[in-house]
């Protein structure tokens, strides 16, 4: 006896199909967008980190801190595109910012609610090192360690 098979496995199959592969490319960029947003917080945080260890004019690191960042974010970045990137110096901190865009293709948000894209601001500050006055400090207390008789001035 043969068993007649039903076409409902079929129209069920038909309307889960598109919302489960609608879930599963959503999962994708979510991760690329984890992605992208770790890299350029990396970026901000070594382009602030390489700026601060100029110690010559503020044209230098600026232009330091820049290049760093540009170089981290060249060929890193899977689907973010950088709109902005701000480098300032504020009362001997550097500060990088940068903010990106994440387009998603439409044929994913029919979902209502997702947008369209996505947008990320990251920042990251560094204070800038003075290290031959860090090492001048160091040497004093040294010498003061090692010598504790100028120091000691009270009386026996």
């Amino acid at each position: 006896m043969r068993k007649k098979f039903k076409g409902s496995y079929t129209v069920e199959a038909a309307f889960i199909f598109p919302l489960v592969m609608s879930v599963i490319v959503l999962i994708i960029y979510l991760s690329f967008f984890i992605h992208d947003r770790a890299v350029m917080d990396a970026a901000s945080y070594q382009a602030a980190m390489r700026g601060s260890f100029v110690t010559s004019g503020k044209s230098d690191f600026l232009k330091k801190a820049e290049k760093a960042g540009d170089e981290l974010l060249k060929e890193a970045l899977l689907v973010t595109r950088v709109s902005e990137k701000n480098i300032e110096m504020k009362n001997n901190t550097l500060t990088v910012t940068y903010s990106g865009i994440m387009n998603i293709p439409g044929g994913v948000n029919f979902i209502p609610g997702i947008p369209s894209e996505l947008k990320m601001n990251v920042k990251s500050s560094a204070t800038r090192l003075d290290p031959t006055g860090f090492v001048r400090s160091c040497r004093i207390i040294e010498n003061l360690a090692d010598d504790p008789g100028e120091a000691d001035t009270g009386e026996m």
